[in-house]
Parts: structure tokens; C-alpha cells; sequence
């Protein structure tokens, strides 16, 4: 009988040892008896992750599920904080704010993630049905109803969606606030702008690369009170925007038509904002890039 304990005893040791080293790549979010779980649960496993880990969702993450009865606080979005390098795959499944993002001067305020350290957003899915949603900037001088890109943050997005987000005063889907943005798959979609200043991106400054086979498609920058007017899908105000490979910027529309696809900065503010492409030979996107900018 000590004899057959002991060698339990070593095969659970076994096991726990395999599931430590599996952890450190991959840390998933089991399923329970809930079909959702929470921003606050979601938060810990990012804390707790090591870095390089990957956090993969086996369920649906609704904020309202942690603030039930709140009508919403920028302070509780998921964070990536600066010292973390982690890999989000959605496999999937949808992370939701929740937030109305119909009203001006809506109550209800909050990006989806703030992104100070280092992001990589995946989906493994293979209908690729992971997305972020639900994200909405009332206040001025926020952005990001999606994605906020602080100072130092990095932002790589290879999968997924950013859809159904809105800003008050830059980005809808994303705003990069001095960090650096790298689309290289995935779309960001229906995302709207009250103030004009990018449905679907804003670069308030850093650097944005579009990469692959990118998309930002049906987003809107209506006109607010700053009457800036553009930039549907993508709007530059400072820093740099990249593009190569096949990204599409189609079917986003603003208060000033010409400005649908790509805006930046008015021509009498001080020229903070370079834009280049490193495919300029295809006509295609030579004409995407002049149509837009102003």
C-alpha cells in the first residue's frame, strides 16, 4: 500500500509539473457553470501571466459581469500593465464592454483595454468570430472606445475584431496616444467618432503600421463640436502612419466626404504628421492614400 501511495504521489507530481510548463505558454480561461465570465476574472489572469504566456478564452467576457449595477467607470477597463508582454486570443469569443455609445454626452464612459505594456491580440478560431466590443468615450480628450495606446504601450493585431465602439474625441475602434499600433490581420469595423477625428483610428502620436490583410471598413467620424470633420477610417493628427502588403481602408464615411478613408491634421496647424506607403506603385493604394488626406 506505501508502495502504490508513493507512486500516486509521483505521477501527481508529474502531472502538476506538466501543467506548470503548459501554463507558462498558454494560460486558458477554463469553462465553469457560467456561459460568461468577468472583466475582474479576465484582469487576473493577465496579471498573473508570465511574460510571453498566452491567455486563450474559452467563454465570453461581459464587464457587466464584474459592475453589474454601475453605469460605467473609465477606470475599469482590462489593463495591460507596463512591465507585461502577453498574447490575448479570443478563439473566438467576445469581450464586451457594454456601454451605450449612442449619445454625445452619454453617462456611460470606458475603453475596452488600455494598453501600457505589450498586446498582442490573436484569434484561433477557425471562423474567426473573436472581437472586442462595447467600448465608449463620453469625456473629451479620451479616445479609444476599443483600444487606448498609452506612451509606451505596444499594440500588435494579427486577429479578431474591434467593432461596435465609439469616441468622443479620437478613435473610435483605436486611438495611439505616443505608442506604436501594428495591424497586421483582423478588422476594425462600425466604429464611430461623434467629434471627427477617426472612426476607425485615430494617431494623436506614434507610430500606426497597416500590414497584411488588414481592414477597417463601415466606421464613421460624424461632425462635433471641434468640427474636424474626417478621417472615417483613419484619422492622423501627429506621429506617423505605415502602410504595405494588401490592408483595405473601404466603405467608412465622414461629415466631409473627401475625408472618408484618411485624414489629417488641418493644413494650418504645424505639419506633425507624416504619412508613407511602401507599395506606392499599385494604383490602388497611391489613390487611397490622396483621396484622404487633406
Amino acid at each position: 500500500m506505501k508502495k502504490l501511495r508513493g507512486i500516486v504521489k509521483r505521477i501527481a507530481a508529474v502531472g502538476l509539473a506538466a501543467m506548470l510548463v503548459i501554463s507558462q505558454a498558454d494560460v486558458s480561461v477554463l469553462a465553469d457553470d457560467s456561459d460568461t465570465m468577468s472583466f475582474a476574472e479576465l484582469q487576473a489572469l493577465i496579471d498573473g501571466a508570465a511574460n510571453g504566456d498566452t491567455v486563450k478564452l474559452e467563454k465570453d467576457v461581459n464587464w457587466k459581469e464584474s459592475y453589474p449595477s454601475a453605469s460605467g467607470d473609465d477606470s475599469n477597463p482590462l489593463i495591460i500593465p507596463s512591465d507585461k508582454t502577453v498574447t490575448l486570443d479570443l478563439n473566438g469569443h467576445t469581450i464586451d464592454r457594454g456601454l451605450q455609445n449612442d449619445e454625445y454626452y452619454s453617462k456611460e464612459n470606458g475603453n475596452v483595454i488600455k494598453v501600457s505594456g505589450n498586446l498582442t491580440l490573436t484569434d484561433s478560431s477557425a471562423n474567426s468570430t473573436g472581437k472586442l466590443t462595447g467600448g465608449n468615450i463620453s469625456s473629451l480628450g479620451g479616445g479609444g472606445g476599443g483600444v487606448f495606446i498609452d506612451e509606451n504601450g505596444k499594440f500588435t493585431m494579427e486577429g479578431g475584431s474591434i467593432t461596435d465602439c465609439a469616441a468622443n474625441s479620437g478613435g473610435g475602434g483605436v486611438k495611439v496616444n505616443g505608442g506604436t499600433f501594428t495591424m497586421n490581420g483582423g478588422t476594425i469595423s462600425s466604429c464611430t467618432d461623434r467629434n471627427g477625428f477617426g472612426g476607425g483610428v485615430c494617431v494623436y502620436s506614434g507610430t500606426f503600421t497597416m500590414n497584411g490583410s488588414a481592414r477597417i471598413t463601415g466606421c464613421t467620424a460624424t461632425q462635433g463640436i471641434d468640427n474636424a470633420q474626417g478621417g472615417g477610417g483613419v484619422y492622423l493628427y501627429g506621429g506617423t502612419f505605415n502602410v504595405s502588403g494588401s490592408p483595405v481602408i473601404i466603405g467608412n464615411t465622414a461629415a466631409l466626404p473627401s475625408r472618408s478613408r484618411i485624414s489629417r491634421s488641418s493644413p494650418s496647424q504645424p505639419p506633425t504628421s507624416s504619412l508613407k506607403a511602401q507599395s506606392l506603385k499599385r494604383p490602388r493604394l497611391r489613390s487611397m492614400i490622396r483621396t484622404g488626406i487633406s
